[in-house]
């Protein structure tokens, strides 16, 4: 399923899934992360929500305010971009959270571009307003592949990456971390 803000706001009303920013973590030179967390702070509480999602699945994701105050977002510098070169570095790859709000970020884009041709493990998670059923990204973001959230073959939820071009193409985040690969399910 493409996630959506109505599933999201379904976990918040939970209380399982409330909103806390900065959660007494500190960032760890050395630690490796699968996912860098590219998104706009206006969407934190949707934001906060994915992060128990990929962490009841198994994933250590980076995201800036849950780890460290990174940064002022009213005064950017020449730094904070050495900062973020940093965290990127980090991780496996990057999640791209494509929602109505993204298109106001300064970073976002930069954090993209940065992650693709660093690591060319770049998808977009797209969050919409309402449900459907294959994402087809919109102008650049367009020829990203693309992560949504279903069952796996043991009946659990697992992230998957879709090529944006052919349904047959497509892997679970962690297989894609690991090879940056889809595997095309054609003849299966």
């Amino acid at each position: 399923m493409i996630l959506n803000e109505a599933f999201l706001k379904t976990k918040i009303g939970t209380g399982v899934y409330k909103y806390s920013v900065l959660e007494n973590k500190q960032f760890e030179v050395n630690k490796k992360y699968d996912l860098f967390i590219s998104h706009s702070y206006m969407d934190k509480e949707l934001v906060e929500v994915l992060y128990k999602i990929f962490e009841e699945s198994g994933y250590e994701v980076y995201i800036d305010w849950k780890e460290e105050n990174l940064q002022n977002r009213e005064n950017v510098s020449a730094d904070t971009a050495r900062i973020l070169k940093n965290r990127i570095n980090s991780c496996s790859g990057l999640s791209f959270i494509a929602t109505g709000d993204v298109v106001n970020s300064k970073w976002c884009p930069w954090e993209l571009g940065y992650a693709d041709g660093k690591k060319n493990r770049a998808a977009i998670l797209p969050i919409l307003k309402e449900q459907i059923s294959q994402y087809k990204g919109m102008e650049y973001l367009g020829m990203y592949p693309y992560i949504d959230y279903n069952t796996a073959n043991n009946g659990k939820y697992e992230f998957w990456v879709n090529d944006v071009n052919d349904k047959n193409k497509y892997s679970t985040l962690r297989e894609w971390l690991s090879t940056g690969e889809l595997k095309d399910h054609k003849n299966n």
